[in-house]
C-alpha cells in the first residue's frame, strides 16, 4: 500500500500467539507487503543448498529483512513485518528506523497470551504439520526460546500496543484491525481476507 506517509506495522509475540496468521491476514487486507525472517531464512537455506553451513541463514535473513524494510519505507510503501520483538537487536533496528524515518507511522503490536495457551497451539500445529514446524519440546527446552519469553514478559515500551491473543483468531484480529484502522485513519473497505497457509 503506497501512501504519502508510509506505515510500518510490526506484529510481534511469542510462538503460538498467532503473529504469523495476524500479520499475513493484515497485509492481505491492507494490500501491504509482509516480511518475516523465517520465510526469508528458508529461501536463504534453499538457495545455499549444501553450502548453508558456511553462513548463518537466520542472520542473513534479518539483514535482508531490515534492508527491505527501510527500502520500502524510503519509497513511501507501507508494510507489515512479523518479528517476535523478543530480542534487543529487533528494538535497536526499529528505534533506528524511527530515527531515520520520523515521518513514517510506526505501529509495533505485541500479541500476548498465557504460556500454556501458546504451547497448546504449538502442539496442535505440530500434530497437523510435523514437517513444517519444530517439535513442541523445542519451545520448552531451547534456551534462546526461553529467553524470548522472558524478554517479552519484561518488555515495557510506551509505543507498544499490546493485544490479548488468548481468544480465537477472529477476536485477536478484530482488536488488531481496530488499532491499525485508528492509527491509519481509515480501513480499505474493498479488500477481502484470503487465508494463507505457511
Amino acid at each position: 500500500m503506497k501512501n504519502e506517509v508510509p506505515a510500518l506495522v510490526v506484529v510481534g509475540g511469542f510462538p503460538g500467539t498467532g503473529k504469523t496468521t495476524v500479520s499475513r491476514r493484515l497485509a492481505a487486507d491492507l494490500g501491504m507487503p509482509c516480511l518475516a525472517p523465517d520465510a526469508i531464512s528458508g529461501v536463504v537455506k534453499s538457495s545455499l543448498g549444501d553450502k548453508a553451513d558456511l553462513v548463518e541463514p537466520t542472520r542473513v535473513a534479518y539483514d535482508v529483512l531490515f534492508f527491505l524494510c527501510e527500502d520500502y519505507l524510503c519509497c513511501g510503501t507501507s508494510l507489515v513485518v512479523e518479528l517476535t520483538l523478543g530480542w534487543d537487536f529487533h528494538w535497536r533496528f526499529l528505534d533506528g528506523v524511527r530515527e531515520r524515518r520520523p515521518q513514517a507511522i510506526f505501529m509495533p503490536l505485541l500479541l500476548r497470551c498465557p504460556h500454556e495457551t501458546a504451547m497448546g497451539r504449538i502442539r496442535q500445529r505440530y500434530r497437523e504439520a510435523p514437517d513444517a514446524f519444530s517439535p513442541p519440546d523445542y519451545y520448552t527446552a531451547e534456551q534462546k526460546v526461553l529467553d524470548i519469553w522472558d524478554f517479552l514478559e519484561r518488555l515495557q515500551r510506551p509505543e507498544l500496543y499490546e493485544v490479548d491473543a488468548s481468544g480465537g483468531e477472529e477476536d485477536t484480529y478484530a482488536r488488531v484491525r481496530q488499532y491499525v484502522a485508528e492509527k491509519l485513519g481509515h480501513w480499505p473497505a474493498s479488500r477481502l481476507y484470503r487465508a494463507f497457509k505457511p
